[in-house]
């Protein structure tokens, strides 16, 4: 099976969707959070531990700071990238799944 890139652009506060997602995570699947969904990169986050054991998390930096969120504010784990970056990761992985 082939990985799968997953984007997640809903706040997980007010959407099921990044629990949804994760439901059907597999380990070399990629996850990127974008728009809202940059609040599910948040240490104190309750998904905060199932992020963190992903391999391959992304949060968009425009993002992040739009809404206020510190770099200092997210998990260790998650890669802060840029849109440009977030344009070769839909090159790189053979299949994407966008959770709107």
């Amino acid at each position: 099976m082939s990985a799968i890139l997953h984007i997640v652009n809903q706040s997980p506060f007010s959407s099921t969707l990044l629990k949804q997602c994760m439901d059907r995570f597999n380990n070399d699947d990629g996850l990127i959070l974008l728009e809202d969904g940059v609040y599910g990169a948040m240490s104190q986050h309750p998904y905060a531990q199932n992020v963190r054991n992903i391999k391959r998390c992304y949060a968009i930096k425009n993002d992040l700071l739009a809404r206020g969120i510190s770099l200092d504010d997210i998990s260790d784990s998650i890669q802060v990238i840029d849109y440009d970056e977030f344009v070769q990761l839909t090159i790189e992985f053979p299949l994407s799944h966008s959770w709107y």
